[in-house]
């Protein structure tokens, strides 16, 4: 009788290529967080980097692997969980009006977004939909399998929308440094939490939890903060760096597309871009009175901006980052559950 031979172990193989187009996109990005940086622009790590890469996607297939993602974002997670003290969890537990505000804005993001898709643009449902949608992008790509929706108008919609909320938003909005200067983290402190969070991250992705990358990390240093292990701010290195990622990442979906694709798409995903900040600057204008947030902060929060982004510009500008990142995480959630579903229902095919 033979003995059967062991079954070999799979190793997933390394995506060499995908490496090398993901530190190729951050070199660029890097050239460009130095030349903002160099000429005094506003969050020039965040906007250099993504005006880097866009640019460099001309050269090259700019890109930025999962890995790479994950790393931004979970240096992003712990620094909004390092901003959830228990005096912002107070502010947090007085604001019940922002909720309105949150479901208000969203709703009327969408709808003005959509209106423009399909009326002007003449966009078909299932493409109109995805490209109106603020936030959620993970469920917006994966509702893309349907033939039905155009990948290339989405894809360019959604990217234009983060794109141009990231370069115009520090142009309007001064950043304010009456906030005290927070203590750093020791790196003794901050390696443990940053092993916690990577593992709290990756296990939260692989549960297919709703942006749960920067979830984990959210959590574990929101625990670590609360519970007294740190105090202050991470070391300044993590923010930055996160930045230069997401901003890479970021400019690397701008620079996709062909050109035809751009000139015909382009013009309706500005346009629906004011409709949706029409009724996000209200929403925030409205309910500025009965809050005591400020109104920058609560434009940040009710943005159709993806919630990296609005939470680096939160942090960046000495606003609330912790307020606007619990606004865009429950609108995160409430999206990609409610999303599939409703997809769905409004496209169900009609014969024309």
């Amino acid at each position: 009788m033979t003995n059967a031979s062991p079954t070999p172990t799979r190793r997933t193989p390394i995506d060499y290529d995908a490496w090398k187009r993901t530190a190729l996109t951050l070199v660029a990005a890097c050239v460009g967080a130095g030349i903002m940086w160099a000429i005094g622009a506003p969050m020039p790590f965040l906007i250099g980097a993504v005006v880097g890469a866009a640019v460099g996607g001309f050269a090259f297939a700019a890109d930025i692997n999962s890995t790479g993602r994950s790393i931004g974002l979970t240096f992003l997670g712990l620094q909004i969980g390092a901003g959830f003290t228990p005096e912002a969890v107070d502010r947090l537990t007085h604001a019940p009006v922002a909720a309105a505000g949150l479901v208000v804005s969203t709703l009327g993001a969408f709808i003005g977004a959509y209106a423009v898709y399909r009326i002007v643009a003449k966009w078909n449902r299932e493409t109109a939909l995805l490209g109106a949608m603020p936030g959620a992008l993970a469920t917006v790509l994966a509702l893309l399998a349907d033939p039905r929706a155009d990948a290339s108008r989405v894809a360019i919609a959604q990217s234009i929308r983060l794109s141009v909320l990231i370069v115009l938003f520090p142009l309007f909005i001064p950043p304010t440094d009456t906030a005290p200067a927070a203590e750093i983290w020791s790196w003794t402190a901050t390696l443990p939490v940053l092993a916690l969070a990577s593992s709290a991250g990756w296990t939260l992705e692989r549960l297919r939890i709703p942006a749960g990358a920067l979830l984990g990390p959210i959590t574990v240093s929101i625990i670590a903060t609360l519970g007294g292990w740190v105090e202050g701010v991470p070391p300044p290195l993590l923010f930055l760096t996160g930045s230069v990622i997401i901003g890479a990442s970021t400019g690397a979906r701008l620079s996709r597309g062909s050109a035809a694709s751009w000139r015909a798409s382009a013009p309706a995903s500005l346009l629906a871009l004011a409709a949706a900040m029409v009724f996000a600057f209200g929403s925030a204008w409205a309910i500025s009175p009965f809050s005591s947030l400020s109104l920058p902060t609560l434009l940040l929060a009710f943005a159709p901006g993806g919630i990296e982004a609005m939470v680096l510009l939160a942090a960046g500008l000495g606003l609330d980052p912790a307020f606007v990142a619990a606004c865009h995480i429950t609108r995160v959630i409430g999206l990609t559950l409610a999303l599939p579903l409703f997809y769905r229902r409004f496209t169900v095919y009609r014969p024309n």
